[in-house]
């Protein structure tokens, strides 16, 4: 499911449409409505919800899956949909209906940008930058996450989003926890 093309000299494009796609159509069927949303942010990203009810079976088998999907296609094609795929990978043994709601923006995230590819281009492959940031608290047991990527020109050639492993006593050592990961 993954394409790659080297046609022009110092670029790449690597495709998985038809994955990202195919998850789509699958979780369509499964899911009553896919509201539309206008980013793939919400205030309630990396909130469990404890007065929300525990999903069926069924539910709980699918966003295993479609979260498994989206982790495959991630870390290989889009970088984008890291953060939430982050959270949904530490909630698939016990997930409720609000983690099934952020599945359901991540693939309406997913509907909107499917024409999507991720591209490298260089022109020198001797420049390469990084860029890391953590936000301070954001999880229920008052944890930080980490995003962070490394370029070489146009495209990010390695990314990261992730939950802290311990916790932070300022948004000071939240960001160098976060340069040290």
């Amino acid at each position: 499911g993954m394409k790659s093309d080297c046609g022009k000299e110092g670029k790449l494009a690597v495709d998985m449409r038809e994955h990202a796609c195919g998850m789509v159509e699958d979780f369509e069927k499964k899911c009553e409505s896919m509201k539309s949303a206008k980013t793939l942010a919400a205030d309630h990203s990396f909130k469990v919800n404890e007065n929300c009810s525990e999903l069926n079976k069924e539910k709980h088998e699918d966003l295993h899956t479609h979260t498994a999907k989206a982790l495959f296609v991630c870390k290989r094609s889009r970088p984008d949909v890291q953060t939430p795929v982050a959270f949904l990978t530490t909630r698939v043994k016990e997930p409720d209906e609000d983690d099934w709601k952020k599945l359901a923006r991540m693939m309406m995230h997913f509907e909107h940008t499917k024409d999507l590819a991720l591209t490298l281009e260089t022109d020198n492959l001797n420049v390469m930058k990084g860029f890391t940031d953590g936000s301070f608290t954001v999880h229920n047991d008052m944890k930080g996450h980490t995003g962070a990527g490394m370029t070489m020109d146009k495209g990010s050639i390695h990314n990261r989003s992730a939950k802290q492993k311990s916790n932070a006593k300022s948004s000071t050592e939240t960001e160098l926890a976060g340069v040290d990961d």
